[in-house]
């Protein structure tokens, strides 16, 4: 997995490195098929490449479908493993996120989604990554109900808490803080198209950033996400500052996005938006 997380951030392509574990754990399920560990490491590596593909732009729906039996298979071999319970959820989360971002009924995947990862976190509420994904998802419920004009008093809130607990239990995990930081960037950056104060989201974002980068100081997403803030920023202060901030933010974030050009599904659009004149940030 590691070496598919730095082809990724390299801007290379993380699939062959993917596909080369998935055959080593066939073989090992093929060599001890009662053991668990290797269904469990197959499932996750699919896990994975679900989050790779929607990163891209891709449909992650197959290899979502295709982790589900090793996932299963993994738990009846190991039925204390909670954490396979929180893979599954994961796989619904991001087709949820597909589904959403291409304008269909996330419901079906987000009920599931929910169901695994809230009884994962009962058997173990001390799994960061649990919280996170559990952010996620109710993010994504969030986003869903205001499309249909249904929005929860509270719901963002519960999010930033589900996210912030993930933070709090492994406070050395940078991907915990660059999630957050991202949820926080899009309050941010819809807050004032509803009248609202983005102040607090940006200045919680940028924070956030600024640790991811402390931790990771190469890493282009988290750079990426810095950059965005700024933008947001800049829209803040006086036009002297705005100018500054704004020139500052637009160098990163094209930098970024020609460090990993991986982020250009997610993030070019922003940039885009931003080299417009008088254009404000895509949230």
């Amino acid at each position: 997995m590691l070496r598919a997380d730095d082809a990724w951030n390299r801007g290379a392509d993380p699939l062959p490195v993917l596909d080369e574990a998935r055959a080593a754990y066939a073989q090992a399920i093929a060599v001890a098929p009662g053991q668990g560990f290797a269904y469990a490491n197959l499932g996750s590596m699919l896990v994975r490449r679900c989050t790779y593909m929607l990163a891209r732009g891709e449909d992650p729906r197959p290899s979502g479908r295709e982790a589900e039996q090793p996932l299963r298979q993994g738990l009846e071999r190991m039925p204390g493993a909670t954490w396979l319970r929180g893979l599954l959820g994961t796989v619904h989360v991001i087709q949820a996120r597909f589904e959403l971002d291409h304008g269909r009924d996330p419901g079906a995947e987000l009920t599931r989604a929910l169901e695994e990862l809230r009884a994962a976190l009962e058997k173990n509420p001390q799994d960061a990554e649990m919280w996170l994904q559990l952010g996620r998802a109710k993010a994504i419920e969030a986003r869903w109900n205001e499309q249909r004009g249904a929005p929860r008093a509270g719901a963002l809130e519960e999010v930033a808490t589900s996210l912030e607990k993930a933070i709090t239990l492994s406070p050395d995990e940078p991907e915990y803080r660059l999630e957050a930081g991202l949820f926080y960037r899009h309050q941010a950056a819809r807050k004032p198209r509803e009248g609202g104060d983005a102040g607090p989201w940006l200045q919680r974002g940028l924070e956030l950033a600024e640790q991811v980068l402390q931790a990771r100081p190469d890493w282009p997403v988290a750079q990426a996400l810095r950059a965005s803030l700024r933008l947001e920023w800049a829209d803040t202060a006086s036009p002297e500052e705005a100018n500054h901030w704004r020139r500052l933010a637009l160098e990163e974030l094209a930098q970024a996005l020609q460090r990993n050009p991986n982020l250009s599904h997610e993030w070019s659009g922003v940039l885009t938006a931003a080299r417009r004149p008088g254009a404000a940030p895509e949230p």
